[in-house]
């Protein structure tokens, strides 16, 4: 959250596109969405968060193929 309070300029900017860029709307209700999630379903939210730093890591890794 620090970086994008400091970085907005860079967070949001609509490079390659030279569309209107996103606002911090939608940062804030992302974040307000999974904290939600995270308190109703603490087990499924830290099984989501497995499988994305699972699947992050294979595709860094290269050990996805």
């Amino acid at each position: 959250m620090i970086w994008f309070a400091l970085n907005q300029h860079l967070a949001f900017h609509p490079f390659p596109f030279h569309e209107a860029s996103v606002g911090t709307g939608w940062l804030v209700a992302a974040i307000v969405f999974l904290a939600c999630f995270a308190f109703l379903f603490p087990r499924r939210f830290t099984r989501f968060l497995g499988a994305v730093w699972h699947v992050l890591h294979r595709a860094t890794t290269s050990w996805w193929w």
